[in-house]
């Protein structure tokens, strides 16, 4: 007998409005802090939103090393 679980739908949407409203009380995050305690498909959302934001011009991310912490940046205007 297959488990069955509810699947909660996530958007890209809602994650870009997450990191947005974090960036407003801390102007610089840890992606990995903000990843922390989150399931599987809510991290590869939450980059995929972390993607859009930088392609939109709203936040900037730098790495400095391979498989290091990435740092995201506010770009107030």
């Amino acid at each position: 007998m297959p488990i069955r679980y509810a699947k909660d739908q996530i958007t890209i949407d809602d994650k870009i409005k997450e990191i947005l409203n974090k960036l407003i009380v801390t102007p610089v995050i840890k992606f990995g802090d903000f990843l922390r305690n989150l399931r599987k498909v809510e991290k590869i959302v939450s980059f995929v939103a972390l993607l859009e934001l930088i392609k939109l011009n709203k936040v900037a991310a730098e790495q400095k090393k391979t498989f290091g912490d990435i740092i995201i940046k506010s770009l107030k205007r």
